[in-house]
């Protein structure tokens, strides 16, 4: 496989007790500081053009949800 430049990476982030911080619908499981960060990057990421995506514990929400551009 060869790289070409002119392709969006794709990027996936594995944080199982991310959803609480990605889904506001979420937010009363909680979460902690490394998870802030993770989805702060993400989201940020997302914005800039980038297809992103995140593992996820499963909390009822539906199979590839995107929040912020984020797809879980």
């Amino acid at each position: 496989m060869t790289y070409d430049p002119s392709s969006t990476p794709t990027i996936c982030f594995v944080g199982l007790a991310n959803l609480p911080v990605l889904a506001p619908e979420f937010g009363q499981l909680g979460s902690g500081g490394a998870e802030l960060q993770q989805t702060l990057l993400a989201k940020a990421l997302a914005a800039k053009g980038y297809d992103v995506s995140m593992v996820v514990a499963d909390h009822g929400q539906p199979d590839g949800a995107v929040w912020d551009g984020v797809k879980t």
